[in-house]
């Protein structure tokens, strides 16, 4: 069996790997509704140009910024299968280009994405996550190992020449989690597992929940409550702040659960990408795709990503 490195921690460290396209700021907002069975979601590209590197050229920039018009999860990661079961619960939104004057790189996108069914979405996306664990080695041992690779100095620079420090971030700090795990909690995260296998079901990892996304990890109640009040787990939910919101630890009836959003709040990752990028290539980069103009809002004034963000959060908690 592979080292301890499943599927959501590989997701982590290539999120924001757009190969020949570095996107200065990526934002997404998620909504899940009090009384709904949708997600709302909705992301904005700023800033997007060629990545300032001898392999990058404009035409392959080109190729991947198509690639980002395609109904798949592309903000999530690169590449993802058509067939991909998860697709089937998804609705989405014509991706827009649109320019941003007051910004030095211009060209910016948007784009918005339904869940239909969050809770058939996640029954999907959990058995996927139970077939990747099923192929890891969950030990005290595998995890340790896999935490001590993250933590090298080159793991972090690679990480950072991919444009996916924080990200990097968020697997460390989910290892560490599970490094301080006793051998109680172990078996029950062994066990949690298993149930991939036994269950039609399957433990429900992550969970959409009213106005809430929790990813659960099997522990018992000790652990759990001293993991909590760690201050290395503060530490790691203090730099985690610096780009998703709501965000935190707590204990649950399973054991330990991280947990995205709260009441009132809508969840908000927003991430900064400082790699340099081809100034020379930007007209042409915005001549392909299509010489897009300023949105123009109901006010007359050109709209940025804070303010498109702003709108489609008031269209969509309107209801409530």
């Amino acid at each position: 069996m592979r080292h301890f490195m499943p599927s959501l921690l590989i997701a982590l460290a290539t999120l924001t790997s757009s190969g020949c396209l570095v996107i200065e700021k990526k934002t997404m907002v998620m909504i899940l509704p009090p009384v709904s069975n949708e997600v709302q979601m909705y992301y904005v590209f700023e800033g997007i140009s060629v990545l300032d590197t001898k392999e990058a050229t404009l035409q392959q920039a080109q190729h991947q910024l198509d690639n980002l018009k395609k109904d798949d999860f592309s903000f999530f990661g690169p590449g993802t299968d058509k067939e991909n079961p998860l697709l089937q619960h998804c609705r989405f939104e014509k991706l827009r280009f649109f320019v941003d004057a007051k910004r030095k790189r211009p060209l910016c996108a948007d784009r918005r994405m339904t869940i239909l069914d969050r809770k058939e979405f996640a029954k999907g996306l959990n058995k996927s996550i139970a077939r990747e664990l099923l192929t890891v080695s969950v030990t005290q041992d595998a995890i340790k190992k896999a935490l001590e690779e993250l933590k090298k100095e080159s793991s972090r620079k690679d990480a950072d020449d991919f444009g996916a420090g924080p990200f990097h971030k968020t697997a460390e700090g989910l290892l560490q989690i599970l490094n301080s795990f006793d051998a109680a909690s172990i078996k029950q995260l062994q066990a949690a597992v298993g149930e991939g296998i036994r269950t039609e079901e399957g433990f429900r990892w992550l969970r959409f929940e009213p106005e809430t996304l929790r990813l659960v990890l099997p522990a018992t109640p000790e652990c759990a409550k001293q993991i909590v009040a760690d201050p290395k787990s503060k530490n790691w939910l203090k730099q985690m702040r610096t780009f998703v919101q709501p965000i935190d630890l707590q204990i649950c009836d399973k054991g330990l659960a991280i947990v995205l959003g709260k009441k009132g709040k809508v969840i908000r990752f927003a991430y900064t990408d400082t790699r340099s990028y081809r100034a020379d290539h930007e007209a042409d980069l915005a001549k392909y795709a299509g010489s897009p103009k300023a949105i123009i809002l109901d006010d007359g004034k050109a709209a940025n990503a804070d303010r498109l963000i702003e709108q489609f959060v008031a269209e969509k908690t309107k209801k409530r």
